[in-house]
This record gives structure tokens, C-alpha cells and sequence, in this order.
């Protein structure tokens, strides 16, 4: 039976050691973008990985999307597959679908997410993503919200959480800089959608 290995990589420094010894033995890799940090870490590994940013591009919605890697992954057979954003709620089941369609295996590799790896010393966090927010949230819980890779999916974070968090309410803003590690900033709420610049890797912590 095909088997194929979901390697959630959020950041570089968040490899390991079960995820490198797979990557470097695996025959065929594929890649959810390269226009991430990791695509520095791959070439640094001398890993070739085979990017999803055509499918991208080429497909209408993020359902075709979803459809298009699943049949790419699973006409190729036993493969890992470097997910570098939050694939859990729609893509992954996807995934799982046509694995099963061709009787395949998909195995996830044990991770750390983009909050464990950003906010290592604060208390540990409910994740989410900016792209797929709850409709409540419990705000005496702390939080982090994942891709906000825009300015427009920040101003819809920011409306969201003002639902339960006061305009003034401290948080902690991270993106992964050239240096392949998070930096993180403090700002308040209102100011969200006010930074100079967002992609993939930011992320807010909220206490």
C-alpha cells in the first residue's frame, strides 16, 4: 500500500528530527509553496521539491484547489508532502478522501504548529486560522491566529476578535524574517491592519 506523509512545517526552525530523516529519504517530495521560508531550508538541505504553486494559480476556488493536490499526490504514489500552512480543516480531508479512492495510506508526521515555534515562553494557545474563524471564541482562553497574510485578512481579524477583546488589547504580532526566525512585535488590536507589511508567516499571539 502507497503511504503519504503530511509534513506540517510551518517555520524553518520547526523541523524535526523524524521530519529531516524523512525528507531525506523520501523519493518524492512535494511542497505546498515555495514562496515560504522553507523553500531556504530545502535548498540548504539539497532537497528538490516539487511546489503546488501552479495548482495555485491555475484553479478557481480553493475546493479545486484542495481536489488538484490530492490527485497530484495521489497519481504520484507513495510521496511526503511539506505542508507550510494550515491544510487541517479542508485540504488534509481532501487529501484523505482520494487516499482512500486509491487505497492509499496518508500518515502525519508529529509537529510543532507556528504558535509553539513563535510564542515558545507564553502559555500555551488555541490555534486558528485567518482564513477559517470560528464564530465564538472563549476570550478568558489565550489564542493564535495563523496566516494573516494580508492586510485585508487582518482587518477581518482584528473585526472578529474586537467582538471579544477590548481596541486597546496588547498582542503579539511574529513574522519569519530573512534570518528564518520569527520576530516578534507588540502592538495593540486597533492597530492590526496598520503594519507595514504581512505575508504567510505572520501570526498574532492573544493572551
Amino acid at each position: 500500500m502507497h503511504t503519504i506523509t503530511v509534513v506540517f512545517l510551518p517555520a524553518p526552525a520547526g523541523l524535526t528530527i523524524a521530519q529531516e530523516r524523512l525528507l531525506n529519504s523520501a523519493q518524492k517530495i512535494f511542497v505546498q509553496t515555495m514562496r515560504h521560508p522553507v523553500a531556504d531550508l530545502l535548498k540548504d538541505m539539497r532537497i528538490e521539491a516539487v511546489s503546488m504553486d501552479d495548482l495555485f494559480e491555475a484553479s478557481e476556488d480553493f475546493d479545486a484547489l484542495n481536489r488538484a493536490i490530492a490527485g497530484r499526490l495521489c497519481g504520484q504514489g507513495g510521496c511526503a508532502y511539506i505542508a507550510t500552512g494550515s491544510i487541517q480543516s479542508r485540504q488534509l480531508p481532501a487529501i484523505q478522501k482520494a487516499a482512500q479512492e486509491h487505497q492509499f495510506r496518508v500518515r502525519v508526521l508529529p509537529y510543532l504548529r507556528a504558535g509553539e515555534i513563535a510564542f515558545a515562553e507564553r502559555e500555551r494557545a488555541v490555534t486558528i486560522s485567518a482564513h477559517d474563524l470560528p464564530e465564538q471564541i472563549d476570550p478568558e482562553w489565550n489564542y493564535v491566529v495563523e496566516e494573516i497574510d494580508t492586510r485585508i485578512a487582518a482587518g477581518e481579524v482584528k473585526l472578529f476578535l474586537s467582538e471579544f477583546f477590548p481596541d486597546e488589547w496588547a498582542v503579539t504580532l511574529a513574522s519569519i524574517g530573512s534570518d528564518g526566525m520569527y520576530a516578534l512585535r507588540e502592538i495593540v488590536l486597533c492597530d492590526l491592519d496598520r503594519q507595514t507589511a504581512y505575508d504567510a508567516t505572520t501570526i498574532l499571539y492573544i493572551p
